[in-house]
């Protein structure tokens, strides 16, 4: 009887201490892991308010590891860098308009002032150069309407067959003047079997104009630019090359952004 009871008492024992270095263990893991998940919760959320408030520049430190939690800091980082990318395109979109706004706001005013106080006559020249200037004003305009439609993807698009030679000829022809002024040779290279294509020509003439005014503007002279087409595929590829200034090979992803 005596030895039962000793046994029971030590068992008892035994339990008592097993669970209770069970809870201890359970309670020590469970702070262990709770940390591991909350800290880097805390430190997200903390930059996630950081950047609400326009610090753009915030990044989470990516745990090698490559867990979910790893993941998901590597996500944040990618949504941080586009909306930095996207504040500093706004910026220079900002700072461009402002400057090409302020010359035709200039001349105006300039015209304006000199028509007040008697400088400048009011000859058909001058009426014409003040019709100029706002039509520069009203094409900018125009043109910022058309970045935001195209932001918003509600730019309407009249699409149907054309042929390439179509859209380089219409371009050509409201460049080819300006490359002689200015002595580039201007060179074009497309294949006369080429397909239709299915594009909106307005549109396209618009890019491939943006191509050659930038060949244009930072080729010097005497230079060289070519505007070729040329089938890849189910495709028409459309391609200016110039012996220009060129641009960093790291900011050729952005280039059509």
């Amino acid at each position: 009887t005596h030895l039962e009871a000793a046994f029971h008492d030590m068992v008892g024992e035994a339990l008592v201490v097993a669970g209770g270095s069970a809870l201890v263990t359970a309670v020590a893991l469970s702070l262990f892991v709770t940390g591991r998940v909350a800290q880097p919760v805390r430190r997200m959320l903390v930059a996630t308010r950081r950047i609400a408030a326009g610090r753009y520049a915030e990044r989470l430190q990516v745990d090698q590891s490559g867990d979910e939690l790893a993941q998901l800091a590597a996500s944040f980082n990618a949504m941080a860098d586009a909306l930095e990318q996207t504040e500093r395109r706004r910026m220079a979109l900002i700072g461009d308009v402002a400057h090409e706004l302020r010359t035709p706001v200039a001349t105006l005013e300039g015209y304006l002032e000199g028509l007040l106080d008697g400088v400048v006559a009011a000859t058909p020249q001058t009426w014409a150069k003040l019709h100029g200037e706002a039509g520069r004003l009203r094409r900018l305009v125009d043109d910022l309407q058309e970045l935001s439609r195209a932001e918003a993807r509600q730019l309407a698009l009249e699409l149907h067959p054309v042929g390439p030679a179509a859209i380089v000829q219409t371009t050509l022809d409201r460049l080819r003047m300006q490359f002689d002024e200015k002595g580039l040779e201007l060179h074009v290279d497309v294949r006369p079997d080429l397909p239709p294509v299915r594009a909106d020509q307005g549109r396209a003439v618009q890019a491939l104009t943006n191509l050659l005014s930038n060949a244009l503007r930072y080729t010097p002279a005497p230079g060289r630019v070519v505007v070729a087409a040329m089938r890849k595929g189910d495709e028409v590829v459309f391609q200016v090359t110039d012996t220009g200034v060129g641009f960093p090979p790291e900011q050729a992803r952005q280039l059509f952004e």
